[in-house]
């Protein structure tokens, strides 16, 4: 609404563990850009989330409450794009797995080295990177509008706040024996 002043953005890193250093040297910048934004009060708060690179796509495959809670952001990223005629691909994308040592198969969702999710108040502004026709937005592109004072503005989705995925690794106890675990030769 032309006037209404926008609350400030929380936003959300989620950031792919275990890459290569450049990889690691982008990651550390963005994360420090982001810091700059929250000391200058243009972002209100920021949560960093380190992921794996992929999470199973169905709930079923999902084991952990933190896999289940990034398939629940996963799904309101991808209603934000819908939205707002946007796409998460190449960034975010399903593929088959082969699991070797289980001798099985399952989809997954390969997850960007980053991931950037703003939120205002209760509602779910912007997720980057994201596609708009023939133009690809990246998360340092993102950063750069949020630091010139003049991002571009999206249509939010509502009551997506609610979830938030946990801030340390939460271990889910599936075996309520509680024998040792036995290894061979013991």
């Amino acid at each position: 609404m032309e006037g209404e002043r926008q609350p400030t953005p929380r936003v959300e890193l989620y950031v792919r563990s275990l890459q290569p250093d450049g990889y690691c040297q982008q990651q550390t910048a963005i994360l420090d850009r982001i810091a700059t934004l929250v000391s200058r009060g243009i972002v209100a708060e920021q949560q960093v989330h380190v992921c794996g690179c992929q999470v199973p796509a169905s709930r079923t495959d999902a084991t952990t409450t933190a896999g289940d809670v990034i398939l629940t952001r996963l799904s309101e990223f991808h209603a934000w794009a819908d939205r707002n005629g946007c796409t998460l691909a190449p960034a975010i994308e399903t593929r088959d797995v082969r699991d070797s040592l289980a001798g099985s198969r399952y989809r997954a969702v390969r997850l960007p080295a980053l991931l950037l999710a703003e939120f205002r108040g209760d509602e779910l502004h912007c997720v980057t990177p994201h596609c708009t026709g023939e133009t690809t937005v990246t998360v340092p592109d993102r950063v750069s509008e949020l630091e010139s004072g003049d991002p571009r503005e999206f249509e939010s989705l509502p009551d997506t706040a609610t979830t938030v995925p946990p801030r340390r690794v939460e271990r889910d106890v599936r075996d309520t024996d509680d024998d040792p675990v036995q290894l061979p030769g013991q």
